[in-house]
């Protein structure tokens, strides 16, 4: 049986499971898990980014040390997709190639005009904002 308020101040003895989604949460949220806070921000983390949604505004040290790339991670030639934490947002999912590469930053020519970025021109950025495709 599950306890619910009636509206009316009182409580209510109903015949329902309750929803294993908002135990979890309740759970969550009355302190039960404070221990392990961190290790499970960075398992959905990393779980939306293998979904396909990354989630890059909370996500934890231990997960961003995991996608940290190097410069020498990049070839001229090479397929790169901006991500999430590319800004202007409008670039995220902007598909580029390589041209070139600096000291920290990779020189990439957009495959089509986005923005105030004409496709024949070529962008500067840290590998942090690009992924390999």
């Amino acid at each position: 049986m599950d306890n619910t308020l009636n509206g009316m101040g009182g409580i209510t003895m109903i015949d329902k499971e309750p929803d294993p989604n908002s135990v979890i949460v309740a759970r969550i949220t009355m302190g039960e898990f404070d221990a392990q806070l961190d290790v499970m921000t960075a398992a959905i983390c990393l779980r939306k980014t293998m979904l396909g949604k990354p989630t890059q505004s909370f996500m934890p040290p231990i997960v961003q040390r995991v996608e940290r790339k190097s410069i020498y991670d990049f070839k001229v030639g090479d397929r790169v997709r901006f991500n999430q934490r590319a800004n202007p947002k409008y670039l995220i999912g902007t598909e580029a190639t390589v041209t070139g590469r600096k000291r920290t930053k990779v020189t990439i020519k957009l495959d089509a005009a986005a923005g105030r970025f004409g496709g024949e021109s070529n962008i500067t950025c840290p590998t942090s904002i690009i992924d390999k495709v």
